[in-house]
């Protein structure tokens, strides 16, 4: 019963990570920069850049330490298994499919009036659903951005690139 109980606590924890969508939520203006699934896992920058980690509720420290050199690794024979790189278009489509991309917001200026100029006709073209591109004269530049990743498709892309002969 116990075993169970174990069993079915750790399938839940795990169909709870894989089905929670992972979101990326970025805002220049606020220095907003986070990583999150909720009830899972946080990670985000402070407006100093200083990153935090927490974990189902528990604050995990990263301080920015001091450069550990690597040792030089040594020489790794080849493997005889090759890369399905006839795959790898399969592999980015599942990849492309599993990010859902809520908005994404630039305002942009690039301190050339006729670089801006030219950028307004080519930024209301292509300004469509959740994608909004302006062009300013100010020499504001912003960008927002909220995405979803499905884990489990991620997954499902990388097995079947894997599998696939």
């Amino acid at each position: 019963m116990v075993v169970a109980i174990i069993l079915g606590v750790v399938l839940f924890i795990l169909g709870w990570i894989l089905f929670m969508p992972l979101v990326v939520d970025v805002d220049t203006d606020r220095q907003d920069y986070r990583v999150y699934q909720h009830g899972t896992v946080r990670f985000w920058l402070t407006p100093g850049f200083q990153p935090r980690l927490r974990i189902l509720g528990i604050s995990i420290p990263m301080k920015r330490g001091k450069e550990v050199r690597m040792k030089k690794p040594r020489q790794k024979e080849k493997s005889e298994r090759k890369f399905p790189f006839r795959n790898l278009p399969d592999l980015l489509n599942g990849i492309y499919q599993s990010i859902t991309v809520r908005w994404f917001r630039l305002d942009l200026d690039t301190d050339d009036v006729v670089l801006n100029a030219q950028m307004i006709p080519v930024f209301t073209f292509l300004s469509r659903g959740p994608v909004q591109l302006t062009a300013n004269f100010g020499g504001r530049v912003y960008a927002s951005l909220r995405a979803e990743l499905k884990l489990y498709r991620i997954g499902w892309a990388f097995l079947l690139f894997f599998t696939k002969k």
